[in-house]
């Protein structure tokens, strides 16, 4: 919610706040919507950190459910997208840049170790889950923005 104030103004009408030099702030948030919010910004890192060690780790590490694994990394992406995304609405290109990266640089540093393999098919399964959710995350946001008002 934006609160516009006019300089000494009673009769502000300019629908431009910058223009007329009005301060413009969204006033506090809520404690719920910041705590949510720091919660939604952890588990989005861990769940990439938790991702990493998985992926360049020993093959020991790597959680296996029995899905195809194609499938298996799709949607982990596609979990640290959403959560990226939701957890960054505001600087969505930064959380985009963030994931993407992550996508193909751990998929690269598998080839440092002997016992693990980089492939492109993987790399693509895996930008394909992180593009669905980076799109679901935005669209989550938008829609909790404008519900709450």
């Amino acid at each position: 919610m934006f609160v516009r104030q006019c300089a000494g103004r009673s009769n502000c009408k300019s629908s431009a706040p910058y223009a007329t030099g009005q301060a413009v702030f969204t006033g506090p948030r809520s404690g719920y919507d910041s705590l949510m919010n720091r919660i939604v910004i952890l588990a989005a890192w861990l769940a990439l950190i938790v991702i990493a060690i998985v992926t360049v780790g020993p093959i020991d590490l790597r959680p296996v459910s029995g899905a195809p694994p194609q499938f298996e990394r799709a949607v982990a992406f596609l979990i640290v997208g959403y959560l990226f995304a939701l957890a960054y609405p505001k600087h969505i290109w930064w959380a985009v840049l963030v994931v993407v990266c992550a996508t193909f640089g751990l998929e690269l540093l598998q080839n440092l170790r002997p016992d693990r393999h980089g492939r492109e098919a993987d790399a693509l399964a895996k930008f394909a889950g992180a593009a669905v959710g980076l799109a679901l995350g935005w669209l989550s946001a938008r829609i909790m923005a404008r519900r709450a008002g």
